[in-house]
């Protein structure tokens, strides 16, 4: 099990997918999402467990650099 402390983007698309052509996203966190889920072989599922918090760094999942908070997911195996 591997624990990753995801920015909003990624623990949302992670919890509840999305329709790309319904989405209008003025970043490029879609395709970003895309190569990382299948770079990873599995997507963030929120865990519930603490509180976001803020951060500068970059997502460790889409690499985001947006700064804002991140919130701790488990890497859950994606289905074929």
């Amino acid at each position: 099990m591997t624990r990753l402390a995801v920015c909003v983007d990624c623990a949302q698309r992670g919890a509840n997918g999305y329709e790309p052509d319904s989405v209008d996203y003025a970043t490029d966190h879609p395709e970003r999402y895309a190569v990382a889920v299948a770079d990873c072989g599995g997507y963030p599922l929120p865990t519930g467990d603490g509180e976001p918090s803020f951060s500068r760094h970059a997502c460790p999942f889409c690499g985001s650099t947006l700064g804002g908070h991140r919130i701790e997911c488990e890497l859950v195996e994606a289905q074929q």
